[in-house]
């Protein structure tokens, strides 16, 4: 139940992030700056699980994380005891290159995880993955633009990806305006179908959007005040990247 679109590429990342969420899921922490692994990051911290779905370090590798419920449905199990998915960004985003973290995931143990869609991204590029409870496959991505969701997962992905593909028209990629209001996007009469999502046991928590160059990582964040589908104050934290000798 989650929402990322992104522009990556001459040095520079922009990436907005939507963190759809149960009611009953406590407010996430925001933005810090953390070590994991002897790794300077940021990441806004889910109290519930420990983890994240957005991590970003001073490596320049930004790691994001969103379940994968068109597998879920398909694996059909529940772990006995499952490693929560969240820890995933903040181990994998400590790791100095994101063709190594793509080994490193390649080569993991992913058992005891359930189903998930996993992007590493930095300022040349993105590689995405996917976790199907079974195995892990790179997953090809026609457009610069993730969507989930765990009611009518097809109905709902297809249609977010319409309103994408509206304001991308003819351009390359989406200005920073339109990301935005893409982000925000409310027209659907079923508030369940909007990137802003809102559904009786659901909604959308949090706008997250990370800006990286080659020498600063800033991660921004905003809460979505109760039911009104409305932002709160921006909150954020930044970082100085690791000089490139040290990449």
């Amino acid at each position: 139940m989650c929402t990322a679109s992104w522009s990556a590429g001459q040095g520079r990342l922009s990436l907005y992030f939507n963190r759809d969420e149960r009611k009953t899921r406590s407010a996430a922490r925001p933005p810090e700056c953390l070590q994991i692994d002897g790794t300077r990051m940021l990441a806004a911290i889910d109290p519930d699980g420990g983890g994240t779905w957005l991590a970003v370090s001073e490596w320049g590798l930004c790691v994001f994380l969103l379940n994968h419920y068109g597998a879920e449905a398909a694996f059909g199990k529940a772990l006995e005891n499952p490693t929560s998915r969240g820890k995933l960004p903040l181990r994998y985003a400590s790791i100095p290159s994101r063709g190594e973290a793509a080994r490193r995931l390649k080569d993991e143990d992913l058992t005891s995880y359930h189903p998930f869609l996993l992007v590493l991204a930095d300022c040349k590029g993105t590689e995405a993955f996917s976790w199907d409870g079974a195995e892990l496959a790179s997953l090809a991505l026609p457009r610069a633009f993730l969507t989930t969701s765990s009611f009518r997962t097809r109905e709902v992905q297809s249609y977010r990806i319409s309103r994408y593909d509206a304001l991308l028209g003819e351009r390359d990629s989406l200005s920073e305006k339109s990301r935005r209001s893409l982000h925000l996007d409310t027209p659907h009469p079923d508030p369940a179908f909007n990137p802003m999502m809102l559904r009786a046991d659901a909604r959308t928590q949090s706008v997250s959007r990370v800006e990286l160059d080659l020498h600063r990582a800033c991660l921004r964040y905003q809460r979505v005040l109760d039911e009104t589908r409305t932002l709160g104050e921006e909150r954020g934290a930044s970082l100085d990247l690791r000089s490139l000798s040290s990449r």
